[in-house]
């Protein structure tokens, strides 16, 4: 369980993460901050649990930096709840053409009081749905582009469809990527799936 800031400017980022640490203080929360993307999601691929994420729009003149990570996330972590927080709110509605399931937008330029309210409001929605999270078993999928979470009970098999290029195959379920079935470096926990062929079990092809 964690909570994620993602946002470039020092100032705003030090002032969110003191609020969130003062209303998460009895929770006993992991809380990181981040002031690039690859460095939140190297951080996501390596933490287990229910998340929340309070992610900056606009960083270093990226206009959707951070509603592209917010797509990155997803593929790491399809339960964790995502708040954009920005003072560009002609943003706002461009965040529902990404499909990342946003719970709500936070506009930087709210008075004081009601900024921490708002920032209290989603923390308050992560406490109570954090109690009804399952954990599931996931496997991480290092490709050469990209990093990836899959739910280990979706996956039926892996196989070689070209030169360092893997197919994954399961329950409504497929997706191509760049590596190789040799060494098996493409994904953190793969020895645990099954080498076998019947449909019920997890096997390598």
């Amino acid at each position: 369980m964690a909570i994620f800031i993602l946002e470039d400017n020092k100032l705003h980022s030090k002032y969110l993460y003191d609020l969130i640490k003062r209303e998460s203080n009895a929770q006993h929360e992991s809380l990181y901050i981040f002031h690039k993307p690859e460095e939140l999601l190297n951080q996501v691929a390596l933490t287990s649990g229910f998340h929340i994420y309070f992610l900056d729009i606009h960083l270093k003149n990226e206009t959707e930096d951070g509603l592209l990570t917010a797509q990155k996330i997803r593929n790491l972590d399809n339960q964790g709840i995502i708040i954009f927080v920005s003072s560009h709110t002609d943003l706002a509605l461009q965040s529902y053409k990404y499909f990342v399931n946003a719970l709500t937008f936070i506009n930087k330029n709210d008075a004081l009081s009601n900024f921490k309210a708002s920032v209290k409001k989603c923390l308050d929605n992560y406490f109570a749905n954090k109690n009804q999270f399952i954990e599931e078993e996931y496997l991480t999928i290092e490709s050469k582009n990209s990093v990836f979470k899959v739910n280990l009970a979706r996956i039926h098999y892996f196989e070689s469809i070209g030169m360092y290029r893997i197919a994954m195959i399961g329950d409504q379920l497929y997706k191509n990527f760049y590596s190789s079935l040799k060494k098996k470096s493409f994904a953190k926990g793969i020895d645990n799936i099954h080498m076998g062929r019947n449909s019920n079990e997890h096997y390598l092809k």
